[in-house]
C-alpha cells in the first residue's frame, strides 16, 4: 500500500482506538465506518457476518473482504463518501490501495484532478468522471489498461491526451458535453472502441482517420455544428447507430449502402429531405415514417445510380484525405 493511503489507515485506525479500549474491536468499528464513507449505507446482512467473521483479523483484511462482497466496486459519485452535498474536491489515495478493484465510480462530485497512485488499480475496467469539473484529463487514466468504458462527459475537456491511445482495450469512450472545438485526433487510435460519444460539443467535422474503426458501432454526434453530413460515415458500413440530431445539416445523402445500418437519428436539422435507407433501418427525425419519394422502379434505378455516383465522388474526397499508411 502507498505510505499515503497506509497512514490514512493508522489514522482512522487510531480514532477508533478508544472505542476498542470500552470493549468494540478497532478493526470491526474502523471498517463499518470506512464502509460508509465508500458506499453511504450500512452493511447488509452478509456483509455484517463477514465483520464477525474477519473481526480479528486487522482492517485491511477486513474490508478487502467487504470489497469483494460488493464486487470490487467503489461508488462515490454524488459525493457519497463525504457528509457535505457539494461532492468530492479531491480523492483520498486508500482507494488506490485496492488493487483488486473493477469499477470505480466518481461521477457528479467537484473534481478537476486525480492522485497519481490511481495507476495501482491495475484491473480497473470502468471509471466513471462524468459531472465534474476537469479542464483536462488527468494523465494516470492513460495508465490503466485494463479499461474498457470510461465516462468523460459533463466536464470542461477541450483536448485529449495523446496517452490515450494507450488504452488499447477502450470499448466505450463518453466525451459529450465537453468544450471540442476539434475532432481529437488520438480517438482514431482506440481500435477497439465500439461506442464512441461526441454530443454537445463544437464539432464542423470528422476526420478521415475515423475509418481506422473497423469496431465502432454506434456514434452519437448530436447538438454539434456540422453543416453537411461528415462524408467519412459514408464509408463506415459497419455503423449501427448514426446520431446527428440537433445540427446544422440540410441535405442528407443516401444511406442505403450502409448495410450494417440500423438507426440513423437525423431529427432537428434543417434539412428539406429524410435519408434514403435500406429495408429494416430505423429513422427518427422528419419524414421518418413517410414512404421513400423513390416508388416506380425507374425512378429507383434512376436513385441507385445516382447513389452509386455520390458514393464515389465521397469515397474519392475521404481517401485522398487519408495518410498513406492507413
Amino acid at each position: 500500500m502507498h505510505e499515503e493511503g497506509q497512514a490514512e489507515y493508522h489514522l482512522w485506525h487510531s480514532q477508533e482506538s478508544a472505542s476498542s479500549e470500552q470493549g468494540t474491536g478497532s478493526a470491526e468499528c474502523t471498517a463499518r465506518k470506512t464502509f460508509t464513507l465508500f458506499w453511504g449505507k450500512r452493511l447488509n446482512h452478509q456483509e455484517e457476518r463477514l465483520v464477525q467473521i474477519f473481526k480479528k483479523r486487522n482492517f485491511l483484511q477486513l474490508f478487502t473482504h467487504l470489497l469483494h462482497e460488493r464486487t470490487m466496486t467503489v461508488d462515490w459519485s454524488n459525493g457519497k463518501c463525504c457528509s457535505g452535498s457539494c461532492g468530492l474536491h479531491s480523492i483520498r489515495p486508500i482507494v488506490c490501495a485496492f488493487r483488486d478493484l473493477v469499477k470505480l465510480y466518481l461521477s457528479n462530485n467537484n473534481l478537476n484532478s486525480l492522485p497519481p497512485q490511481l495507476s495501482n488499480l491495475e484491473k480497473l475496467q470502468i471509471l466513471a468522471l462524468d459531472f465534474n469539473s476537469f479542464v483536462e484529463l488527468p494523465l494516470v487514466v492513460c495508465s490503466l489498461r485494463q479499461l474498457s468504458i470510461l465516462y468523460l462527459g459533463n466536464n470542461q475537456i477541450a483536448k485529449l491526451p495523446k496517452d490515450l491511445s494507450q488504452l488499447s482495450g477502450l470499448k466505450t469512450l463518453w466525451l459529450d458535453n465537453n468544450c471540442f472545438t476539434k475532432f481529437p485526433s488520438v480517438v482514431c487510435k482506440l481500435y477497439n472502441l465500439k461506442t464512441l460519444h461526441l454530443g454537445y460539443n463544437q464539432f464542423r467535422s470528422l476526420p478521415p482517420e475515423l475509418l481506422r474503426l473497423k469496431e465502432l458501432r454506434s456514434i452519437w454526434l448530436s447538438a454539434n455544428v456540422l453543416n453537411k453530413f461528415p462524408p467519412v460515415l459514408l464509408e463506415m458500413h459497419w455503423l449501427e447507430v448514426i446520431d446527428v440530431d440537433r445540427n446544422h445539416i440540410q441535405y442528407f445523402p443516401p444511406l442505403v449502402h450502409l448495410t450494417g445500418l440500423k438507426v440513423i437519428i437525423y431529427d432537428h436539422n434543417p434539412c428539406f429531405n429524410a435519408p434514403l435507407v435500406g429495408e429494416g433501418v430505423k429513422r427518427v427525425g422528419r419524414w421518418a415514417d413517410s414512404p421513400d419519394d423513390v416508388d416506380d422502379e425507374s425512378e429507383r434505378k434512376t436513385a441507385e445510380m445516382s447513389i452509386e455516383e455520390k458514393n464515389t465522388e465521397v469515397s474519392t474526397e475521404v481517401r485522398e484525405k487519408l495518410p498513406e499508411n492507413l
